[in-house]
């Protein structure tokens, strides 16, 4: 019998020991089932990376985007496949990949699914790596997600509406009149910018409900995003048509590009970085790049 490794995060909003019950329950129908709790990010990597070296034919990562940021860079470049189990505040990848939000529900999807390599965004600053499973971001989305940790609670009791008020509450107070520090070459152009963004999959959203389109064409890889100013009434004009599926690339001030090799952007003063939903730290230079196949995840049909 194939075997899968739960790795869970009980401090994920919507974590219950009845739902992990349910799920293992569910799962045993095809898998042996462990389950391992670490404490730390890199402790999720680190017992994602052990499993696929123990020849676990899945993980399985049972809470936000985060832990499954996190178990899928212990995965990438391996055999075992990452399952989504979502139990977190909204659980980006699980309504991207068409998951129940339910966990148990999830995990009877996940019984039935098959693993399929999909293409991640890799980036590096010369010295640590990391892989995005749907999406990251350089200036204004990483300040969004440093403000929105300052409030842990809220980010469980509210959700969706704790990123909204972050997101208002940065573009406001930090990037109306904020000028570009942010260098971003790409496909031979270069552009100064204050928010560059890499979108791995068409849609995504950290709004519940609302979809994010900076693009609807990933079909050739991710695409790419700079801003090269937010002052409020571009704020609102991309936010009205991503909101709205009408091209973000006809907004003023905003470059995309499609299907890239190489994203290099550097920083002056240093920027901060996020990928999924989870900030990475700052820096001053990263490289981004496209990674197919480097992961096999278990998609329903």
């Amino acid at each position: 019998m194939a075997r899968i490794l739960i790795i869970a995060n009980p401090a994920a909003s919507s974590f219950t020991g009845a739902s992990l019950r349910a799920v293992s329950e569910v799962l045993r129908t095809r898998f042996e089932v462990d389950t391992e709790w670490p404490t730390s990010a890199a402790g999720s990597r680190a017992a994602a990376a052990a499993a696929a070296a123990s020849g676990y034919d899945a993980v399985a990562a049972m809470g936000g985007d985060g832990v499954a940021h996190h178990v899928a860079n212990g995965l990438v470049h391996t055999d075992t496949a990452l399952a989504i189990i979502p139990a977190g505040t909204t659980n980006v990848l699980a309504r991207i990949i068409g998951l129940p939000s339910k966990p148990a529900k999830a995990a009877k999807v996940i019984v039935g699914s098959e693993p399929r390599p999909v293409t991640l965004a890799h980036v590096t600053d010369g010295t640590r790596s990391d892989h995005a499973l749907f999406a990251l971001g350089i200036g204004y989305d990483a300040d969004v997600v440093r403000e929105s940790e300052k409030r842990p609670l809220a980010k469980g009791t509210i959700g969706a509406l704790h990123y909204v008020r972050s997101a208002a509450a940065v573009a406001v107070r930090d990037y109306r009149a904020k000028p570009a520090n942010l260098r971003a070459t790409c496909d031979g152009r270069s552009v100064n910018a204050v928010s560059v963004m890499v979108q791995v999959h068409n849609p995504y959203t950290y709004f519940g409900p609302l979809a994010l389109r900076l693009t609807d064409d990933t079909s050739d890889g991710p695409a790419a995003f700079a801003a090269t100013g937010l002052p409020i009434r571009r704020s609102v004009a991309i936010v009205s048509r991503s909101l709205s599926k009408r091209d973000v690339g006809e907004a003023r001030g905003v470059e995309i590009w499609h299907g890239f090799q190489k994203l290099i952007v550097e920083a002056d003063p240093e920027a901060p970085i996020q990928a999924d939903g989870d900030l990475l730290g700052t820096g001053d230079y990263f490289e981004i790049t496209p990674a197919p196949e480097a992961l096999n995840l278990l998609l329903p049909d």
